[in-house]
């Protein structure tokens, strides 16, 4: 057990870079045109400082990650990964000064609780991979892709969208994760050097795929969301890859098995705790400037009776009153159709 203790905290530091370096690209995505596959466009992105941070702090990421995937199995550092929510948002309040709201603390303790528990309860892989899976699961995957592919080309609401991007990204990312255990393990079972070198070249490859994809509904949708989203979607494509095709194993005695569920549904909740807490964040500021608006309509009223106007020559005391009110109760009569013309 203490062998994996290495491992899990490249994947927590991997998560981390990879996690703050989404907040320096979603706020660059923000200034940029979307991202295509145009000469015009994408320079705009490498001129771009933030973007590039961003992008600086995922490759980071990805790099501990593989060191954390060639030490580790993929089911149980992909779920560690899931943790880098809640780092993300420890970083944006005591960085950025945001603040979190109750649901978004206990996400983060629940998040610290399942990597916790992952790492007591997580075992070595020894046994041999299933290569007749590879190809049914890649299959399916790929069908995943098209469906959502599809579905953001027809859509128009941003919120499928945000879920569409995510999940794309998401599945990119937890398969290049996949592909570098698989060459690791390849190479240990033929002892062909090559096939390490070989997943990791396919890992890098897939990593850009899902940076576009992630980019793209940075774009037309909510950070928190995406990201959440892709989170989700990584920690179920590595589970999936690593338990079928890679042969990993599952915790045996009853009382392993529950904890080692029971700390992936820690992670999962943390993930949506956090995004429903920075929904209602989200909210809450923009219900506070109306909320001031009217504050401060209801006070000029009351000032209007303590602090009355002066009185202008021509007028009684009844008439200035009755102005008075009028004026302040009275709406004022949009103009009709035809007064602006005559005007």
């Amino acid at each position: 057990m203490m062998s994996l203790a290495i491992p899990i905290c490249f994947a927590v530091l991997a998560a981390t870079g990879i996690n703050i370096g989404k907040v320096f690209q979603k706020e660059a995505a923000c200034r940029l045109p979307t991202l295509r596959l145009q000469r015009d466009v994408l320079c705009q992105y490498v001129k771009c400082t933030d973007w590039l941070m961003g992008l600086a702090c995922d490759i980071g990421g990805t790099l501990f990650m593989v060191v954390a995937l060639s030490l580790a199995p993929v089911s149980v550092i992909e779920p560690v990964a899931g943790s880098g929510l809640a780092i993300l948002a420890l970083f944006c309040h005591y960085y950025l000064h945001e603040r979190l709201s109750c649901k978004q603390w206990i996400g983060i303790g629940f998040a610290m609780s399942g990597v916790i528990g992952m790492g007591v309860i997580a075992a070595p892989s020894n046994n041999p991979m299933s290569t007749g899976a590879i190809l049914p699961l890649l299959a399916c995957l790929m069908g995943v892709q098209v469906a959502l592919e599809m579905c953001y080309l027809k859509t128009k609401r941003d919120e499928l969208v945000e879920v569409a991007s995510g999940y794309q990204a998401g599945m990119l990312f937890g398969l290049s994760a996949a592909t570098t255990r698989l060459g690791q393990v390849m190479a240990q079972q033929t002892g062909i050097i090559y096939c390490f070198g070989g997943g990791i070249a396919c890992s890098f490859l897939l990593s850009p795929v899902g940076f576009f994809f992630q980019t793209r509904g940075f774009k037309r949708g909510r950070a928190v969301i995406v990201v959440t989203f892709t989170s989700l979607s990584s920690i179920s494509t590595g589970l999936l890859v690593g338990l079928t095709v890679l042969n990993e194993p599952i915790p045996q005695s009853s009382t392993t098995f529950a904890a080692w569920c029971a700390s992936i549904g820690l992670i999962v909740t943390s993930a949506l705790l956090l995004m429903e807490g920075s929904a209602t964040v989200a909210r809450t500021s923009q219900v506070m400037p109306r909320t001031s608006e009217v504050l401060i309509q209801q006070l000029s009223f009351v000032s209007s009776f303590s602090h009355p106007p002066a009185s202008s020559p021509g007028l009684g005391t009844e008439d200035l009153q009755l102005s008075s009110w009028s004026s302040d109760h009275v709406p004022a009569s949009s103009p009709g159709p035809g007064t602006e013309a005559s005007s």
